[in-house]
């Protein structure tokens, strides 16, 4: 959907992570275009602020695989606006390796942040949203977890299980 195309999100508060660059840097971007209000988080502390200083959001440094930082974000969303009407699940980082190169804490560290940072964020999130009886979640994910491609298994797996949890 172009941003043209996009509705006005001028009442709505809205919580992006993975939002210091790429995709959820661009999404922050388009959300602040169209009148949001924005919590931003990431791990990167200088191009976060960047962002958000653009954006004209609130900016929470952490990571998003710790449910510290989602509380973090979640306690300023409801302090400054009361609510969080959407939740983009969009931390997570890309990783093309062969099996076999793989290490352990290399699909670890890319779990932690394609799947757990979702999980975290939704689980808590989600209770606020219930009690508010509106809100939405997206997750942004890839046709590698719908397609599984040569030297991405571990990818693949991170992306399909962010699907399938979706």
């Amino acid at each position: 959907m172009s941003l043209e195309a996009m509705p006005s999100f001028a009442s709505k508060v809205v919580i992006v992570t993975g939002a210091s660059s790429g995709l959820g840097a661009a999404i922050a971007r388009s959300f602040s275009r169209k009148g949001a209000q924005l919590i931003v988080t990431a791990r990167r502390e200088e191009r976060l602020r960047a962002i958000a200083q653009e954006c004209g959001a609130i900016p929470i440094v952490g990571d998003a695989s710790h449910e510290a930082t989602a509380q973090a974000v979640l306690d300023a969303a409801v302090s400054q606006f009361g609510r969080v009407d959407i939740l983009i699940n969009c931390a997570g980082q890309g990783f093309y390796k062969p099996l076999l190169e793989t290490s352990l804490e290399g699909y670890e560290e890319l779990m932690n942040s394609n799947m757990r940072s979702s999980f975290v964020f939704t689980r808590i999130v989600a209770p606020q949203l219930v009690a508010q009886r509106s809100g939405q979640i997206l997750f942004i994910s890839s046709v590698a977890g719908l397609v599984g491609t040569a030297n991405e298994a571990v990818y693949s797996a991170t992306k399909f299980a962010h699907a399938g949890f979706a």
